[in-house]
């Protein structure tokens, strides 16, 4: 069914059911989109292509996620690039919703199912890893790196994978600052090594410690050297002692990004939208392991706090040095000028 209404202005809302198919939603330029709940994928994409000819033209969505990691999860959740944004809403928000009915469907929801419902939530599997995390709290706006503060740089190598880095700051109180994020696959060594001296001059990384998976040291077939002296060889000293244990590391991050008092450690620049990524899209698996999928970034993480955060100390910065008079040498000098002259 098909309904019309027609405004003074000319303007006319239509209501469609996706019910009806994606045909139906073709061929109208619209200004204005919205969808009540999840829709098909087809019939959002269809949707989305009839507002590219209206400029500041825009596509809504209000929904409960009760269907779980679908593609709503994929393309529009976890891609916060460029005009696509979420906003979540629960049961508080509404001052209309009688208390004692909130109370009593609490009491009747499991935990994940009131995840979903009462705050919008995506639930599925057995639970997000960083639920700690919060875009409102933990990602913060970029800033300049203060002198003195200390600075490493993390690396995942990879070649068919991405190899990832991270940039990280830790100032005087022990906040930890991660600057920005690099995600590139299929390209070798000096490659990566000329990106991550570019960006460390950009950031302002002055000799920073720069640590990788100690898998690096390893050699392969392809080339007689390893990961490691090749990024030595482009002028990238690496340290490959590295702390590698996952769980160990997923809960100092957990523990970082909010403890039990509610303290907030670990912040991310905004700009650093492959590690935000990751973080929203990390789950919890089988034998209370994360799932091993798209977690690049949180490994050059993991290798940097269960490595070097408790080691990393503010860079003492030391004042100009007057150039030393060795006062021995000039009356020595005197005495021979002062002979000569006799």
């Amino acid at each position: 069914m098909i309904e019309f209404i027609f405004l003074k202005n000319g303007s006319k809302i239509t209501f469609k059911s996706c019910e009806q198919g994606r045909e139906k939603f073709q061929g109208t330029g619209l200004d204005f989109v919205w969808f009540d709940e999840e829709p098909p994928q087809d019939i959002y994409d269809e949707c989305l292509i009839r507002t590219l000819d209206k400029e500041g033209s825009c596509v809504w969505a209000t929904m409960t996620p009760l269907k779980g990691k679908t593609w709503v999860y994929d393309k529009i959740y976890l891609d916060q690039s460029g005009d696509i944004s979420t906003m979540f809403m629960s049961w508080e928000d509404n001052p209309y919703l009688p208390p004692e009915e909130v109370k009593k469907m609490q009491s009747a929801l499991s935990s994940d199912a009131l995840e979903s419902r009462k705050y919008g939530r995506f639930m599925e599997g057995t639970g997000l890893v960083f639920s700690e995390f919060c875009v409102d709290a933990n990602v913060i706006d970029p800033f300049d790196i203060q002198e003195g503060w200390y600075t490493c740089v993390s690396i995942d190598p990879g070649y068919t994978s991405p190899t990832a880095v991270l940039w990280v700051a830790v100032d005087n109180d022990e906040n930890i600052f991660v600057v920005a994020d690099y995600y590139v696959a299929e390209k070798q060594v000096p490659y990566h090594a000329r990106e991550i001296l570019k960006i460390s001059a950009k950031f302002g990384f002055e000799n920073p410690h720069v640590i990788i998976d100690s898998n690096a040291t390893a050699r392969n077939l392809g080339n007689p050297e390893s990961v490691a002296q090749q990024f030595l060889n482009c002028g990238i000293k690496v340290d490959t002692k590295v702390e590698k244990t996952v769980i160990d590391g997923v809960m100092k991050i957990k523990g970082l990004m909010k403890n039990v008092d509610g303290v907030r450690k670990l912040f991310v620049f905004r700009n650093c939208t492959n590690l935000i990524k990751e973080i929203k899209d990390y789950w919890w698996g089988d034998n209370e392991k994360p799932v091993k999928r798209d977690d690049h970034c949180i490994d050059a993480l993991r290798y940097f706090v269960s490595t070097v955060y408790k080691e990393a100390k503010p860079r003492e910065i030391l004042p100009p040095q007057r150039e030393k008079r060795n006062i021995l040498g000039t009356t020595k000098l005197k005495i021979m000028r002062e002979v000569k002259a006799r």
